[in-house]
């Protein structure tokens, strides 16, 4: 019976240690996304069965994020995002995007901060983006230093900028290197590919005189 109390103790106090921990080692964006049932299930499973919790997991001696039901990449998002709106990086005269597909990198998009402040500007329709993003990006660029031509990447979390890209390139503003033939193109040069498998939905597809893709996204707009 003492056995069992001590055993049951130990539970006890490891949940309340993890507890403590989650407060220091949790941010808000990571406890804005843990998953409380679960956080609470593994809390009462650690109290019956803390041996296999420090056996499968002994990191969680240590840090909460071992054991922690956090979706870390959506917390990591939120986190740049909100970064992003507290103080913007660096933009110079030459802004870099380089979309992947299958997580392979397909080419260098260079564009000017004015071609995609016009753009973005634009008072048109859009679904791929929040007018949140596109103020952020359009205050992003009007901050750009003209006299410096290194480039500079798009911040990861603006995921809209892709829409914005392929709007350019169709309209013949930027340039483009593609990474398969190395080669650097004009964005008239560039030709479209697009399919569509319903009215409202679709792949468009932009190909280098080569006929590489160098830029390809699923087109999903809201029926009006």
């Amino acid at each position: 019976m003492l056995i069992a109390k001590i055993y049951v103790a130990i539970g006890v106090i490891f949940a309340l240690w993890l507890v403590v921990m989650a407060g220091y080692q949790l941010d808000k964006f990571d406890r804005r996304h843990l998953n409380k049932g679960y956080a609470a299930a593994i809390l009462l499973l650690i109290v019956a069965a803390w041996p296999l919790a420090i056996i499968h997991r002994p990191k969680a001696l240590f840090s909460v994020r071992a054991l922690a039901p956090v979706d870390y990449r959506s917390a990591a998002f939120m986190r740049e995002r909100f970064k992003l709106s507290q103080a913007l990086p660096h933009c110079s005269s030459c802004v870099c995007f380089s979309p992947t597909i299958g997580g392979v990198k397909v080419a260098n998009h260079c564009f000017t901060p004015a071609d995609i402040e016009a753009t973005a500007a634009k008072q048109i329709k859009r679904y791929w983006s929040s007018p949140e993003e596109e103020t952020e990006i359009i205050r992003w660029v009007r901050t750009a230093d003209l006299s410096d031509a290194a480039p500079v990447d798009v911040p990861w979390v603006w995921t809209g900028f892709i829409f914005l890209a392929d709007e350019m390139l169709r309209q013949g503003l930027g340039k483009t290197h593609c990474i398969q033939c190395d080669q650097t193109y004009s964005a008239t040069a560039l030709t479209a590919e697009d399919t569509k498998r319903s009215g409202v939905s679709g792949q468009k597809c932009l190909r280098c005189p080569a006929g590489h893709t160098v830029l390809a996204f699923q087109n999903k707009k809201t029926p009006s």
